[in-house]
């Protein structure tokens, strides 16, 4: 049994994913994986994870929070964090992964910190 428990709920064009438990090697790792892999497969490309109910976080799963990031960017999306915990606070500053995600206290901010969609489209390298 995984030890995460993520729930999906949609606000205003973005999906928010609650996690709640610890992002660990093993099956809750797999578990964020393949959620993340399926948004985008089914093109929901603008998410939110909030990380407020998160216990711990060990490296597998900080990677994995890395991977998915990476994974949306190349197919054209946006994740956020929101409402990270002190001791995963202290892990991303640790290892200044802060500086590569947004991250919010709030989720109105989270959800208005994306970009409309036509902006994330590959401008023509003719244009300036």
């Amino acid at each position: 049994m995984s030890e995460l428990t993520i729930t999906k709920r949609p606000v205003d064009g973005v999906i928010i994913l609650d996690l709640a438990g610890k992002i660990k090697l093993g099956e809750s790792n797999l578990e964020l994986h393949r959620t993340l892999r399926g948004l985008v497969e089914q093109n929901e490309k603008r998410v939110v994870l909030n990380l407020a109910k998160v216990s711990s976080i060990d490296s597998s799963g900080l990677g994995e929070v890395v991977s998915g990031y990476a994974t949306l960017e190349r197919n054209g999306g946006e994740l956020k964090l929101l409402n990270l915990t002190e001791r995963v606070n202290e892990l991303m500053v640790i290892t200044k992964l802060l500086s590569v995600f947004d991250v919010y206290d709030n989720e109105a901010a989270a959800i208005a910190g994306f970009r409309p969609s036509d902006e994330r489209v590959t401008q023509p390298l003719d244009q300036p």
